[in-house]
C-alpha cells in the first residue's frame, strides 16, 4: 500500500510540475511574440494538409482533432491538452456569440456528432478571420484540412465556444 501512496504522490507533484512549466511557458511565449509564434503554428500545421485522420492519433502518422492541436504546439513549447473536452477549461473564454471576437489563434470548440449533447467532440484552430469566412484548421474524418467555418452547416449546429490560449492576439 506505501508503494501506491508514494507513486500517487510522485503523479501529483509531476502534474502540479507540468501545470507549473505549461504556464511558464505560456507567458515566455506569448511576451511580445504571440503573433510570430501563431503564425509559426499555423504555417507548420498547414505542412499537415492532407494527412489521415487517426482515432487517438498525436503523430505524423495521423492525427485525432486534438491530438494534431497538441502536437503543432507542443513544436513551439506550449502543452495543450490531447482531449477535446478539457479544451473547454483551457485558456481564456472568449465571447463567441459576436464573431468580431473570434481571432488567428483561437481554438473552436464543437459538440460531437449528438447534437443534444453539451459535450465538446470536436477542436479547430482558427486560421484566417475576414469579414465573410473564419478558415479553421483541424484533423477531421477528411484528415487534415481547412474549412471556412461560416459555410458549413455541420460545424455551424455544432459550434460550443471559442477559447484563447493566451491574451489577445
Amino acid at each position: 500500500m506505501k508503494g501506491f501512496v508514494v507513486v500517487g504522490l510522485l503523479l501529483s507533484a509531476n502534474l502540479v510540475q507540468s501545470q507549473s512549466i505549461m504556464e511558464k511557458k505560456d507567458s515566455i511565449l506569448f511576451k511580445g511574440e504571440k503573433k510570430q509564434v501563431i503564425d509559426s503554428v499555423i504555417c507548420y500545421g498547414k505542412t499537415f494538409i492532407g494527412l489521415r485522420y487517426k482515432y487517438g492519433g498525436f503523430s505524423a502518422k495521423g492525427f485525432d482533432c486534438s491530438g494534431f492541436i497538441k502536437y503543432i504546439f507542443n513544436k513551439y513549447g506550449l502543452v495543450l491538452p490531447h482531449d477535446s473536452r478539457a479544451y473547454a477549461n483551457f485558456g481564456e473564454k472568449i465571447d463567441s456569440v459576436d464573431v468580431q471576437k473570434i481571432k488567428k489563434g483561437d481554438i473552436m470548440l464543437f459538440k460531437g456528432s449528438n447534437l443534444k449533447s453539451k459535450r465538446i467532440g470536436h477542436v479547430s484552430l482558427v486560421i484566417e478571420v475576414k469579414q465573410d469566412e473564419i478558415l479553421i484548421l483541424h484533423s477531421c474524418r477528411r484528415g487534415v484540412v481547412i474549412d471556412n467555418y461560416l459555410d458549413s452547416d455541420y460545424y455551424l449546429k455544432r459550434f460550443a465556444g471559442v477559447r484563447r490560449i493566451s491574451g489577445g492576439n
